[in-house]
């Protein structure tokens, strides 16, 4: 099984908090799922989103898939 997922890179030397934003697969609903609360992205560092519909299976699964 593939799923989709969403890489997010912070390109500074210094940490981004990202608490508080939101990922969305549909423009008119832009705030579709927040970024957990304290999610801090450090200085040259990736974080990945699982674009899975798979909520249970950890707080970096969106609630929304990807549309081919």
């Amino acid at each position: 099984q593939h799923e989709d997922w969403i890489e997010l890179y912070n390109t500074n030397d210094f940490e981004v908090d990202l608490s508080g934003f939101y990922l969305t697969d549909n423009t008119a609903v832009p705030d579709k799922w927040q970024i957990p609360a304290g999610t801090v992205l450090p200085a040259d560092s990736y974080l990945i989103i699982w674009a899975d519909e798979d909520k249970d299976d950890g707080p970096y699964h969106a609630s929304f898939k990807l549309s081919a």
